[in-house]
């Protein structure tokens, strides 16, 4: 092998050194990025969250919760729901009776009481839904994030996800996840959408 040739493979090898710490970087910047996001809307968004502790704590949903989790519903139960849910219009009688519960009621009302939301809905241990307003895409939250993480294994936690467009509302919103809790223990979860304007309104009142 020529000293020109080997030179050459070192120089590419040296190369493509340099192009994985580089993506490796980038990808640790990105990592940190997402971070800061999380923890700068929780910042934010402080007073909000503890607010929504307090809504969740409502013994409408508290006993909405508990009453599905004593139904003991197979994952085969939740599955078929989900397909039909996913499959049927607004009309469908199950659906209506959700919105129309004691708790979609109380959920409805906490959605018009107010300009700041676009949407809410409480699920039970399995991520099931138990009641919503307005409508979601889906019956099963539970292998989304928004269930997983505040759920956490019955020990409950706050998740705030990332912004995004709602097809339904037509607003930009960011989603917030709270545990529904049982004597401290995690029986379900909450999640409301929260408006971006609302959210910009914060940072504002926080730079003034």
């Amino acid at each position: 092998m020529t000293r020109l040739h080997k030179n050459t493979l070192w120089g590419l090898a040296a190369c493509v050194g340099i192009l994985v710490s580089l993506q490796l970087s980038l990808q640790l910047q990105a990592a940190e990025q997402v971070k800061w996001n999380q923890e700068k809307l929780k910042s934010i968004l402080l007073t909000e969250v503890a607010r929504l502790g307090r809504v969740a704590s409502n013994e409408v949903l508290v006993n909405a919760v508990a009453k599905q989790n004593a139904e003991k519903l197979t994952l085969e139960t939740i599955t078929a729901r989900d397909k039909t849910w996913t499959t049927t219009d607004s009309s469908d009688s199950f659906k209506q009776a959700m919105l129309a519960s004691e708790a979609g009621t109380f959920l409805q009302n906490l959605i018009s009481s107010t300009g700041s939301y676009t949407e809410a809905f409480i699920t039970d241990n399995q991520g099931a839904n138990v009641a919503t307003y307005p409508l979601t895409s889906d019956y099963w939250q539970g292998d989304e994030d928004k269930f997983i993480k505040a759920f956490s294994g019955k020990t409950g936690n706050v998740y705030i996800g990332n912004m995004e467009w709602d097809e339904s509302s037509q607003f930009n919103a960011v989603q917030i996840s709270v545990p529904v809790l049982e004597n401290g223990d995690a029986i379900g979860v909450m999640v409301v959408g929260v408006k971006l304007s609302h959210v910009l309104a914060k940072q504002l009142e926080e730079l003034l």
